[in-house]
């Protein structure tokens, strides 16, 4: 064989080799992306069946007996821990500086978290359901994460989210556990107090101002005061008695005659 027609040979080799390795890859790329249309459909369809699976517990706990059979189950503590780490997830990958928009509290995604953070919120409303979350570890460190995730949302990001937030804690705070907890919470009256004022949902409003009221009245925690004096003085409170909408009004003149009551006494 002359040296021409064994460097052919090679080439000829080399090239089949190539062409092989070309059509292995090609076919390997078509796998990935099938498999990643699999996946995006199994990821749809689990957020789909969470989601209807969450809307659907939410409702049913607005029972207080259901409440009571669902945190007598063996997998209680799971769950806990499952709505902590999804709010935390859930709202790191948002305020990671993408622009807010009112449509991301209407994707699957929203209402999955939105349906296991009302099933909390339902949890605490009941005397049972808020005496558990604060009798349990994994309860407590979800009523802290929930203070932590009202501190990061600024309005008017999340309005529903926030909404639910905040019922839940007023409801922790009528317990008495909930409330010395809650009460050693730094900043937590500013960012309620930042919430009245900046707030464009009037029911998170109204829910900040209930559950403000209810922590200045914790007589143990006299700085609770203090601090909601420093953050909202006399003169922007009768600004507040005026302009805001009529619902929140009442609510602001009846904070204004607590703090009255309240600084007469201290």
């Amino acid at each position: 064989m002359s040296e021409c027609e064994h460097w052919r040979s090679r080439f000829d080799t080399m090239k089949e080799q190539y062409e092989q390795e070309k059509e292995e890859k090609y076919q390997l790329k078509c796998e990935v992306q099938k498999l990643n249309v699999q996946l995006a459909d199994q990821s749809e369809y689990s957020i789909n069946m969470g989601t209807a699976i969450g809307t659907l517990l939410w409702r049913v706990s607005q029972s207080e007996q259901t409440i009571h059979s669902v945190l007598q189950g063996s997998k209680t503590e799971e769950f806990l821990q499952l709505v902590q780490g999804t709010l935390e997830s859930y709202v790191q990958t948002y305020s990671n500086g993408t622009p807010y928009h009112p449509s991301q509290e209407e994707s699957n995604e929203s209402n999955f978290v939105l349906a296991i953070c009302g099933v909390i919120t339902n949890i605490a409303a009941a005397p049972y359901g808020r005496h558990f979350l604060m009798g349990s570890t994994s309860g407590c460190q979800l009523v802290d994460s929930y203070v932590e995730v009202l501190m990061q949302l600024l309005p008017p990001t999340f309005p529903k989210l926030r909404k639910l937030l905040l019922m839940a804690l007023y409801n922790v705070s009528i317990n008495e556990q909930g409330m010395k907890f809650l009460c050693q919470k730094p900043g937590i009256i500013s960012k309620l107090a930042f919430i009245i004022t900046n707030d464009l949902c009037v029911e998170n409003q109204e829910h900040a101002l209930h559950l403000i009221q209810s922590l200045a009245y914790e007589r143990q925690h006299p700085n609770l005061l203090h601090e909601l004096l420093e953050v909202l003085p006399q003169r922007t409170l009768q600004e507040l008695s005026k302009t805001s909408h009529p619902q929140v009004q009442q609510g602001i003149l009846e904070l204004m005659s607590d703090i009255m009551h309240l600084t007469r006494e201290v």
